[in-house]
């Protein structure tokens, strides 16, 4: 039975870092696209006389940032050692 919780916990994990992991490179291209392509950024001031660039460098460095921290936890999910996780009983009954 312990199997299947320490499968189970270790399966939610990596589903999450993956979801994450889309998420983080639907942002970056977004974030990249506006950053880098002038017409994007010629259509918004079109739209927004006045306005300042919504987006800024640390955008975009911080979402570059993010995706290698979270390709670095699938690494530890996927390589982990799941015969040696130890769930106490509390953990089993939450």
């Amino acid at each position: 039975m312990s199997v299947i919780f320490e499968t189970l916990v270790v399966f939610t994990t990596l589903c999450l870092q993956v979801f994450f992991s889309v998420e983080l490179l639907s942002d970056l291209i977004s974030l990249a696209l506006y950053w880098f392509v002038s017409s994007l950024q010629h259509e918004y001031f079109e739209k927004h006389p006045g306005g300042v660039n919504p987006v800024r460098a640390n955008d975009v460095f911080f979402t570059v940032h993010a995706i290698l921290l979270t390709f670095i936890t699938v690494l530890q999910c996927v390589f982990y050692d799941v015969s040696k996780l130890y769930l106490v009983r509390i953990q089993i009954v939450i």
